[in-house]
């Protein structure tokens, strides 16, 4: 845990590899030190249709998922470390938004085969 989701206009290629945006994610989940390094999980989704702010040509919106019981504090530190660190890419014309959304532990399930 996290499962940190990134999508992204497909208009940004010109301006950062999607393999960026995952490291810096990444990156900024670890320096959280909320999550070791073998549990965050990190994707890239790019979205060719889209519609949003006629003045941005772009967006980068994070969302990450985390099991319920951080405090308020240690999910604000996250959401902060995500956002900077997509911030500091210093892409132009885009929203930026980032999410961290609990997770009930008795609703989720996990295998790994």
């Amino acid at each position: 845990m996290p499962h940190c989701l990134i999508e992204y206009s497909t208009n940004l290629s010109s301006q950062v590899k999607p393999s960026t945006l995952v490291t810096s994610v990444f990156q900024a989940a670890l320096d959280s030190k909320l999550f070791t390094e073998d549990a965050i999980k990190v994707r890239a989704i790019a979205y060719e249709d889209y519609k949003i702010d006629s003045t941005k040509q772009g967006f980068v919106c994070v969302t990450a998922k985390i099991l319920a019981g951080r405090t308020a504090a240690q999910k604000t530190d996250l959401s902060n470390r995500i956002f900077n660190a997509i911030k500091e890419l210093a892409l132009e014309s885009i929203t930026y938004t980032v999410e961290i959304a609990d997770m009930d532990k008795e609703c989720y399930g996990k295998s790994t085969n």
